[in-house]
């Protein structure tokens, strides 16, 4: 038997192999770079950036007329400027803001414990638990210091990250990857 799988079954004989062990207390940076990883693969993202950019020209070219008919820069009404600049950072911003408050969230809840198998992944931390089967998620994506499961819906609404600062044995990272690859679809 190869290294690293248990004599146990999944059905039609594949070997059940051990489970990647997290151990990790959430942080703003994994929160944000799952919100990230979730966004760039989403058409929200896509969205607020085109319509951030659209106000940008529309503001631009309102304001340009405002120079040609003569009227000033002055006279162009303060709403106006509010929003010019509110909106686009209001779009922009927003993921930012996100992740702080989910991150406070995370934090509250203690030290996470996670287990992942053939079978689906086990979550326990100070105030709950959960057993999450494969099913639940669609498809995965990597970044650096995470990786992030998405919901099978487009807009990947359900999502859960996975710091690899906290794998506990040498490894874990490739071997966590291997079941992803497996039960997932790789972003």
């Amino acid at each position: 038997m190869a290294e690293g799988t248990s004599s146990g079954e999944v059905g039609h004989g594949q070997a059940v192999e051990q489970a990647v062990e997290l151990v990790y207390r959430p942080t703003l940076d994994d929160v944000n770079q799952a919100l990230r990883a979730r966004l760039k693969r989403s058409l929200g993202w896509r969205f607020a950036w085109v319509l951030g950019i659209f106000c940008y020209v529309i503001f631009g070219l309102l304001m340009l007329l405002m120079l040609v008919t003569g009227r000033g820069l002055g006279e162009m009404p303060h709403a106006v400027w509010v929003a010019m600049i509110v909106l686009p950072l209001t779009l922009w911003g927003t993921p930012w803001l996100q992740a702080r408050a989910v991150a406070k969230h995370a934090e509250q809840q203690g030290e996470f414990r996670v287990s992942v198998d053939d079978t689906g992944i086990r979550i326990t931390n100070e105030s709950s638990s959960a057993r999450y089967e494969w099913q639940g998620w669609g498809r995965y994506a990597e970044t650096d210091g995470v990786f992030v499961l998405l919901s099978r819906d487009k807009a990947g609404v359900g999502m859960m990250a996975l710091p690899k600062r906290g794998v506990t044995g040498p490894g874990d990272a490739d071997q966590l990857r291997a079941f992803l690859d497996r039960h997932l679809t790789r972003m």
